[in-house]
């Protein structure tokens, strides 16, 4: 269960930085 929050948050700072390096 500790993983699979884990993995969200992961998840969701990846998409993150992914959309942050798309506006530069």
């Amino acid at each position: 269960m500790v993983f699979v929050l884990l993995n969200k948050t992961y998840v969701a700072q990846a998409k993150s930085s992914l959309l942050a390096s798309d506006m530069f």
